[in-house]
Order: C-alpha cells, then sequence, then structure tokens
C-alpha cells in the first residue's frame, strides 16, 4: 500500500536528494504500478544546475501519469504549480496527464479547506486529490485515484508464451499489470491487465492473448 518506506532518506532542505527514486507500489485490488520520484522543483533554479536537473527531470516523458505534489499550506503554491507546468511544458511533457496532488491539508483549517476544494473543483475538474501523510487514512484518496488510473484502457487476459521467452516475459511485468502466474505444458500462463498496445506487441511476437468471460 501507499506509505513510508523507512529506508529512504527524508530531510527538509533543498537537494536532500538528486537521483530519482521508483518504488513498486501496491494499490490493492491485484494493482500495482511503478512510481518514481524526481527532483523537486524550485522557483529561479540557478542556471548552473538547470542542464544537471533536465536529464533528471526528462523521466517525465516516460510516465503514463504525472502527480505533481502540492503544499496546500503554502502561500505561493499556484505560483509554485505555474512554474511546474512551465517546465513540463519545456521538457516536451505538456501533454502528458497530471493529477495534482495537494499535500499537508492536515495544516488548514476545516473552513479554508472547504474552500479550497471548491475552488480547486472549478480550476482542475477531476485532476486533482487532497492527502495527508501523517492522518489516519489520509493517503487513501491517492491510491483511489491511482488504482483508477491503472485500470483505465485495460483489461485482464490470459497470456500463454513459451517459458524460454525471458524478453517477452519482462516486458508483461514491466508494461502490465501481472495477477498470477503458472506453468502449463512447458508454457508460461499469466493472467495481467493489458492495455491494446500491449495486447498487440504480444500477439505479433508468438504469444496468445485471450480474454476469458
Amino acid at each position: 500500500m501507499i506509505g513510508n518506506a523507512p529506508e529512504v532518506f527524508v530531510e527538509d532542505r533543498l537537494f536532500a536528494t538528486l537521483d530519482p527514486l521508483t518504488r513498486e507500489i501496491e494499490l490493492g485490488e491485484n494493482a500495482q504500478v511503478l512510481l518514481t520520484d524526481t527532483v523537486g522543483f524550485i522557483r529561479k533554479l540557478p542556471h548552473n544546475l538547470v542542464a544537471s536537473f533536465r536529464a533528471t527531470l526528462e523521466e517525465v516523458n516516460e510516465a503514463d501519469l504525472l502527480l505533481h505534489v502540492i503544499d496546500a499550506s503554502h502561500p505561493n503554491w499556484e505560483e509554485q504549480r505555474t512554474v511546474v507546468d512551465q517546465v513540463l511544458a519545456e521538457l516536451g511533457a505538456k501533454e502528458k496527464p497530471v493529477l495534482y496532488v495537494f499535500s499537508k491539508i492536515d495544516r488548514i483549517a476545516e473552513v479554508e479547506l472547504l474552500a479550497l476544494r471548491e475552488r480547486i473543483g472549478n480550476l482542475l475538474p477531476n485532476s486533482a486529490v487532497f492527502v495527508s501523510s501523517i492522518a489516519d487514512r489520509g493517503l487513501e484518496p491517492l491510491r483511489r485515484a491511482l488504482l483508477a488510473a491503472a485500470k483505465q484502457g485495460t483489461e485482464i487476459a490470459e497470456i500463454r508464451l513459451p517459458a524460454e521467452n525471458g524478453k517477452l516475459l519482462a516486458e508483461i511485468y514491466r508494461t502490465g499489470n501481472v495477477l498470477s502466474q503458472r506453468t502449463d505444458d512447458g508454457q508460461i500462463v499469466l493472467r495481467a491487465r493489458v492495455d491494446e498496445q500491449l495486447a498487440g506487441r504480444l500477439t505479433r511476437s508468438g504469444a496468445s492473448v485471450a480474454y476469458p468471460r
């Protein structure tokens, strides 16, 4: 489930970590996603650091969904959102789907939070969630949103491929959502959630893809 990893270095200072961190996250309902945490953005980043960060940030172009985490308690969050959106556009990721994750809502008074929810609902309809990493089940809205995104445009298929085809098996695990695996008469049989593009690639590569009803 979504949560904190105790072995991950965390410190409240600029550039505490510079390398992206990728983890497999269990969402429940037999769904997993790979979540990559990139270096954070700051306003007026020194020019000598821009080139160094660009290679790291360009990983966003490989993502299916971008999570833009915003400190909802910060007085200048709107300006910060604009800066990040501008950088994403410069990286060629302007058309990528974005989920805006408004964090630290535990620091906001209830009346102010209600007003913020209403405002964001109008500004970013169906594109934002509100979370707290310290409140009980405070990350549940994010988990539900990621689960919906993981299932979108996919179907559960039974995939059969030769046991020796490790390359194809690795692709299924990398780009699909494997629910189970077994061996049957020298073949690997998977139940996996796949989209139309992946199913087509598997079929062209010699795998059998069927959709049980």
